[in-house]
């Protein structure tokens, strides 16, 4: 399970994901960046998958060469359909992906954000491999108790700090909430590690950097009772994510 955070805003788009990939047992297998991170044609991807659903996304937009964001939004249903099946040749068992796609529409001379997966997505009322816009999405919950840790009100609709910090509040809220690891039913650990990449996507231009890493280990499962306390909003990494 990735942690992924958007936000629609009137002058781009903020993107938030974290930087763990780990098995069934939660133990961290790789560190790597979840973005497809495009201001060439004003768009910004990132998902929650198993496998290397994002390598394999990455190459089909190279391939077919979209020319901006609206291109991406038609195309989008069937590139999860190819995804989700490169991932069944190369994996075998059960894949599954989740894409959360944002960027400029020249159509609607606007911002928009989505959310696609290769699953039903009932909170949103929509089938696998159909679209759901959004004005912004968080995964997965965080706990009341890591919210208030955070700084963070229990009901996120009465924040009031800029996406950059509360993107990066949330970010660490979600790093010391216990999950279950693979969805309903399955083992539960810590899921939120490697780092905090934020990326502030504008007409032609993006920002993208590593707001703060985590002394996660490959070979070890994600342990945040050790986390250094960090002060968003008045650290070097909360001056990086704003």
């Amino acid at each position: 399970m990735t942690a992924n955070i958007m936000f629609v805003l009137d002058d781009g788009i903020s993107m938030f994901s974290d930087g763990a990939a780990y098995d069934e047992e939660g133990v961290v297998r790789r560190i790597h960046a979840k973005q497809i991170v495009r201001p060439d044609i004003d768009t910004v991807i990132t998902t929650s998958a198993s496998g290397l659903s994002l390598s394999m996304l990455n190459h089909v937009i190279a391939v077919d060469g979209p020319v901006g964001f609206d291109q991406v939004v038609d195309a989008m249903p069937g590139w999860t359909v190819e995804v989700l099946a490169s991932m069944d040749r190369i994996h075998g068992g059960r894949n599954y992906a989740m894409f959360l796609y944002a960027g400029w529409s020249e159509r609607e001379q606007r911002w928009r954000g989505y959310l696609i997966a290769t699953y039903d997505l009932p909170a949103y009322g929509v089938a696998a491999f159909e679209p759901a816009m959004l004005h912004s999405f968080a995964k997965p919950n965080a706990s009341p108790e890591a919210l208030e840790a955070a700084g963070l009100p229990r009901n996120l609709v009465q924040a009031n700090e800029p996406a950059s910090i509360l993107g990066a509040k949330l970010m660490l809220a979600l790093r010391q909430t216990r999950q279950e690891m693979h969805g309903p039913g399955t083992a539960s650990g810590y899921v939120v590690g490697g780092f905090i990449q934020h990326t502030h996507l504008q007409r032609g231009r993006a920002d993208s950097r590593i707001i703060y890493r985590w002394p996660d280990e490959i070979g070890c499962a994600i342990d945040p009772s050790q986390d250094p306390i960090v002060e968003v909003g008045s650290s070097d990494q909360a001056e990086a994510a704003a």
